[in-house]
């Protein structure tokens, strides 16, 4: 997946990891929230949040409770993290 197949509605918000964005993935249709986190320097705590967060993510999917992981990449400025809406609740997702 890349930024390109992701149709930006509007920026939710920005907190201490990175920014995030109310989208819809063009080839399934489906609403989605983008977490983009930022690059600084090194990367090793950037890393060790996306890969925290998406483990928990992955263990939980499939909890009505939690919201579930669609695609997780980088590029060499950013990590990205795409989730489905929660319905009725597209800010529950926090940096």
């Amino acid at each position: 997946m890349q930024t390109s197949d992701l149709e930006f509605f509007r920026f939710l918000g920005e907190g201490t990891n990175g920014q995030v964005y109310l989208a819809l993935e063009k080839v399934t249709q489906t609403r989605a929230v983008l977490k983009a986190v930022f690059e600084r320097g090194g990367m090793s705590k950037e890393v060790e949040v996306v890969t925290r967060e998406t483990g928990v993510n992955v263990k939980l999917g499939d909890s009505p409770w939690f919201v579930k992981t669609l695609a997780v990449w980088h590029d060499k400025k950013q990590f990205y993290i795409i989730m489905v809406v929660s319905p009725g609740s597209p800010r529950i997702v926090l940096c």
